[in-house]
């Protein structure tokens, strides 16, 4: 019914004929989400390869409804965003999907079909990635890293392994989202925090606390609150000086060197 280009039953005929209760509402909503389904196929390039949405559709329905918010300018995100933004967010959608339904679960760091459904595909102006534009940018600007993610053609890996090409693209998801678990891990943490952050930022105190806990954990704590002597673990200094992240690393403990200094003066009156 969604493929054909001129279909034979009107939308009323198709409701009676499958005996759903809402109608032809229910009709134009599961419409909605066999064409958002295509597209996905379309995206992840195995087009009409519909094995590849078996066990997706909880994440689809609620991605179809938060897409449609969002394109109606009924959703309640807590910021003024665009065409470009919804067209991304879509996108994102669609490599979650992906990344979700095909990564083993040792590698997702807790990272299930219901945390991402609160977090990206839910109605909220203050608990989702979508619902601030900082939160939004940063997430988005993360998962352009994956452009670059390199998997084999379908036809190598079918013949290659002597497999269906169904089969063969199942492989494929799998090897894409292993590749891409890292950003997704790194995305989805950075994003989390960030929101939970901007929840209890009317608890300043709270949240300095908080700060002050996640700092110690790059030193040795007992020897820091016993003595005040500041001695930080091997491992996390050559971590932070890989040379990869380094500026980065540098640019971001300036700042909090800056804004700790600057709250102190600030106390002092």
């Amino acid at each position: 019914y969604i493929e054909v280009e001129a279909p034979t039953l009107t939308y009323e005929e198709v409701a009676k004929s499958m005996a759903m209760e809402k109608g032809v509402k229910e009709v134009k909503r599961k419409y909605r989400i066999g064409k958002l389904m295509i597209e996905y196929l379309e995206y992840i390039e195995f087009p009409e390869m519909f094995s590849r949405l078996q066990n997706t559709e909880d994440l689809f329905i609620k991605f179809e409804f938060m897409y449609g918010k969002y394109t109606n300018n009924d959703g309640v995100a807590g910021w003024t965003f665009n065409s470009d933004d919804t067209d991304n967010f879509k996108t994102h959608g669609f490599e979650l999907i992906r990344w979700n339904y095909n990564t083993t679960k040792d590698k997702k760091d807790g990272w299930n079909s219901q945390n991402i459904r609160d977090i990206y595909f839910t109605n909220s102006a203050t608990k989702t990635i979508f619902s601030n534009a900082q939160v939004w940018t940063e997430f988005h600007e993360k998962l352009l890293d994956i452009e670059d993610i390199s998997i084999p053609r379908l036809e190598e890996v079918a013949q290659l392994d002597s497999m269906s090409e169904s089969d063969a693209a199942k492989k494929i998801d799998k090897i894409w989202a292993e590749r891409a678990s890292s950003t997704f891990k790194t995305a989805l943490g950075l994003a989390k925090a960030r929101i939970n952050d901007n929840l209890i930022e009317n608890e300043p105190e709270k949240f300095i606390g908080q700060a002050l806990t996640k700092l110690k954990n790059l030193l040795n704590e007992d020897l820091f609150d016993s003595t005040g002597e500041i001695k930080f673990n091997k491992d996390v200094v050559n971590i932070l000086e890989n040379e990869n992240d380094i500026e980065r690393n540098y640019k971001n403990i300036n700042e909090i060197r800056k804004i700790s200094e600057s709250l102190k003066r600030l106390l002092r009156h």
